[in-house]
């Protein structure tokens, strides 16, 4: 999932931040994209307890039935003048006729450089990353961005190293939370494994919030603006 995750020294949770579900996917036929934020964006405002860290920025360009989604988080963990710690990362998505054809991502964890990329070879994607080394993706597996809820459906690629990661996911149902100012119904997906994340998305399948537990206790939250 796009988050960068604190391990050790205080290295920031998740990545970002995108999981191989309970249920993967089999091979299936392109279908529309959902997700698509009709104002061509999102930028979520994070906080870890309570106190603002960063940005997450996504922005959405279509051409006929190609999409460009383009991603930047930048995180610094700090005391006044003092900074304990730094993130960020840049991805990019090609997406042709619904299927995730291609993906770059370069991020920078406090000074150790991280990268992947992804390109789509038949019904797969070919990976490469600085921790995963090459592989071929199971069919259905997509960059763990968060923005596209058919991530939840199969495996889920790290777009900062490339790494599959499994998770168990639960739907929690629906209810009202707070985004961008308003109070909106979303639907909630908690997923366990290699982190612990909570996800919602609206009505109309828009990333919406984001919950994670890093290991040393503190709480990530993603808050729309």
């Amino acid at each position: 999932m796009t988050i960068p995750r604190f391990l050790g020294r205080r290295r920031l949770m998740g990545a970002t931040m995108a999981l191989a579900a309970a249920r993967a996917i089999p091979a299936r036929a392109a279908a529309p994209i959902t997700g698509v934020p009709p104002a061509g964006h999102l930028l979520f405002h994070v906080f870890r307890n309570d106190s603002q860290i960063g940005t997450h920025h996504l922005t959405f360009h279509t051409a006929g039935n190609a999409l460009t989604v383009t991603i930047d988080v930048e995180f610094k963990v700090g005391l006044g003048p003092i900074t304990f710690f730094r993130y960020s990362m840049h991805t990019t998505e090609h997406w042709q006729d619904g299927q995730l054809v291609a993906a770059t991502s370069q991020a920078n964890n406090d000074g150790k450089p991280e990268s992947m990329t992804a390109k789509r070879q038949g019904d797969a994607l070919a990976v490469q990353g600085t921790k995963s080394g090459h592989y071929t993706a199971p069919p259905g597996a997509i960059l763990a961005t968060h923005w596209n809820r058919a991530e939840l459906n199969g495996p889920m690629i790290n777009p900062e190293n490339g790494e599959l990661m499994t998770f168990t996911i639960a739907d929690k149902g629906t209810g009202p939370i707070q985004a961008a100012g308003q109070t909106i119904q979303a639907a909630q997906y908690a997923l366990t494994g290699p982190a612990t994340i909570n996800l919602w998305y609206s009505e109309h399948s828009i990333w919406s919030a984001l919950k994670a537990a890093a290991t040393d206790n503190s709480m990530i939250d993603y808050r729309l603006a």
